[in-house]
């Protein structure tokens, strides 16, 4: 597993509350089965070794989320490992024996990690 590290700037729409729209940005972000049953972006079920982790599918992603007007990512790397940032070519390539890994946990951050900056709403 590798893990990932990715900062959005999310820009909320007016009529929306921030942290409502943060813990679902997070929940689609997770490794985690949602609600409705379908896989979260990094669950390990939808991740292939030596697959190619693309920016603009994690953008929409991101923007399908009720209540996000816009997003902007300004850290999209292996983490703790800015040489390896994918921002100019807008994807992430892992070796064939590699998997992205983005957990999320606080207490774990070695196992990926999402920062959000929320801005606007309420």
């Amino acid at each position: 597993p590798v893990p990932i590290e990715i900062d959005m700037e999310v820009c909320v729409c007016a009529d929306y509350l921030r942290s409502q729209v943060k813990a679902s940005v997070l929940e689609r972000f997770s490794a985690n089965v949602l609600a409705d049953g379908t896989l979260a972006a990094f669950h390990p079920d939808r991740m292939s070794f030596g697959q190619t982790l693309y920016l603009s599918p994690l953008i929409a992603l991101a923007q399908s989320v009720e209540g996000v007007k816009a997003v902007e990512v300004t850290v999209f790397q292996r983490y703790s490992d800015a040489r390896t940032s994918g921002l100019t070519d807008r994807k992430l390539e892992f070796e064939r024996r590699e998997i992205a890994r983005l957990d999320n946990d606080p207490s774990h951050p070695g196992n990926g990690v999402l920062r959000l900056t929320m801005k606007g709403g309420r």
